[in-house]
């Protein structure tokens, strides 16, 4: 038996479709009418973010200059490209930022807001690296300039050599440090305090080696074994900077060499090689001519 259909019938999806795109287009019109209300609800008395990218690598910031304006808070994300150990730091008089030191292909943020008008350096903190061409500066307009320079306001930073789990090569190793925004002075250890100046404390194991106004020290006759070598940086009168800035590294120090067995000796002489094959040689001579000597008898 065949259904019948009606025109009514064959008239119902367009009349459904016709539905569909009306609730669309008022569903639409309404949005519209509500969105520039929302966002004009959530402009005043906010400071968004802005977000600005910087690639570190051998020997550059890229980029290296930038633009704001005063009371800008900005996010960097900071990508590591190059092969060495990297960071960014954000300085003027008044502040001094760091991002954390990441290694090659890793990534990191710092965020600064910038209170200040004028003029903000840019640089890599690891030492000697800004030296090679890793600066760039930041130009903020506005009509509050950073306080003149005066009272030393950096904030320290150090590398200790050698390096964590480092395999010595004898029973003697070499400590370095190499610094940041600090200066080292031998002859004022024990004296007054003068900010950025001052020396470092080397202990091994946990025991104080040496106080030293010199980047480097020799420590001598280590024993074998593991053996933990840490770096703090002192004020002049011996106290820790603030805040306070240690780094250590754990060495191995290999067993020595066992001592082959000597030569055997008879009497408390102990004959060379040379004599030994003298008296081997002597040996062939006799046995041969005892043997000539024996022969003709036997005829």
């Amino acid at each position: 038996m065949s259904e019948v259909t009606t025109p009514a019938m064959r008239a119902r999806p367009k009349r459904y479709l016709y539905i569909a795109v009306l609730i669309g287009l008022l569903s639409f019109l309404a949005y519209g009418a509500t969105y520039p209300s929302m966002q004009a609800e959530a402009a005043p008395g906010t400071q968004a973010s802005l977000e600005v990218d910087v690639d570190l690598t051998e020997w550059e910031l890229n980029p290296s200059q930038f633009d704001f304006q005063q009371g800008d808070t900005v996010l960097f994300n900071i990508t590591n490209s190059g092969r060495f150990s990297h960071n960014l730091e954000v300085s003027n008089t008044a502040q001094h930022l760091n991002s954390p030191t990441i290694g090659a292909g890793e990534t990191t943020t710092l965020e600064v807001t910038l209170d200040n008008s004028g003029t903000y350096t840019i640089i890599c903190a690891i030492p000697g690296h800004s030296d090679l061409g890793m600066t760039g500066e930041l130009t903020v307009s506005g009509d509050n300039p950073a306080p003149a320079e005066g009272e030393f306001l950096g904030i320290p930073a150090m590398r200790l050599s050698p390096r964590n789990n480092t395999a010595v090569v004898g029973s003697s190793q070499e400590v370095r440090v190499t610094l940041h925004d600090f200066t080292l002075n031998a002859d004022s250890i024990e004296g007054a305090n003068v900010g950025g100046e001052g020396h470092w404390a080397l202990f091994l194991d946990d025991e104080l080696i040496a106080s030293l106004g010199e980047p480097s020290y020799t420590l001598e006759g280590l024993s074998a074994g593991p053996h933990v070598i840490r770096a703090e940086l002192r004020n002049n009168d011996g106290s820790a900077v603030e805040p306070a800035l240690s780094s250590e590294a754990t060495i191995q120090v290999p067993a020595a060499a066992p001592v082959p067995p000597s030569t055997p000796s008879v009497g408390g002489f102990a004959p060379t090689s040379m004599m030994l094959a003298g008296l081997a040689l002597l040996g062939v001579v006799l046995f041969g001519s005892g043997t000539a000597i024996i022969s003709p008898r036997r005829h």
